[in-house]
């Protein structure tokens, strides 16, 4: 269920902040950075990482035009990223909240929010829904592009596997709230309001 006003006997119980809010910033980062990692370490068994390399007699060279032309290509797949991964939460967050989205940039740091309060059934949902359909875009991505674009690509991946860590923490938090309670999604930020 979704609201445009907070219902009569609510106010604000808590906020949750993950990117500068403590505790919950340090694990977050923490968590993002072990799936990043991890993430790339898998992929290494998809297509070695020796393939950013230029294999000369048998030798792997990187040489300085491929490095910064992966560079570039990581560059523009994180900005490409980023602005479908926002287009996408705002999609979510309209069909599910029915009111227009609020977009944003806070440092590097961006974000797409509402005025709209949820339940935590639809809330989580917003929050975990555009995070699998990015992951099961990525992955097609990953599997049908050549293997020279391959690294580049999953960098990307990696990047969004570690917000994928962020929405699992947050998922864990809001599953410990009550089921009466609802919660907004103001972009750096979710706000829990309860009874």
């Amino acid at each position: 269920m979704t609201y445009s006003e907070l219902p009569a006997g609510y106010s604000l119980k808590k906020t949750i902040n993950l990117r500068k809010g403590k505790p919950y910033a340090f694990w977050a980062a923490l968590l993002n950075l072990v799936l990043c990692v991890l993430s790339l370490y898998a992929l290494h068994f998809l297509v070695p990482v020796t393939a950013i390399f230029e294999e000369k007699g048998g030798d792997y060279i990187l040489t300085l035009p491929r490095l910064l032309l992966d560079l570039v290509w990581i560059f523009v797949g994180l900005l490409i990223y980023a602005v479908a991964h926002l287009v996408l939460k705002g999609l979510f967050l309209k069909a599910l909240g029915g009111m227009k989205p609020k977009f944003g940039i806070k440092g590097f740091y961006y974000y797409v929010g509402s005025r709209a309060y949820f339940s935590r059934g639809r809330y989580v949902l917003l929050i975990l829904l555009p995070e699998l359909v990015a992951e099961a875009l990525l992955i097609l991505l990953l599997l049908l592009l050549p293997p020279v674009c391959f690294w580049p690509l999953a960098f990307v991946h990696a990047f969004h596997i570690s917000r994928i860590g962020t929405s699992l923490l947050l998922t864990i938090l809001l599953l410990r709230e009550p089921n009466t309670a609802l919660f907004r999604n103001m972009g750096t930020l979710s706000a829990v309001f309860s009874k």
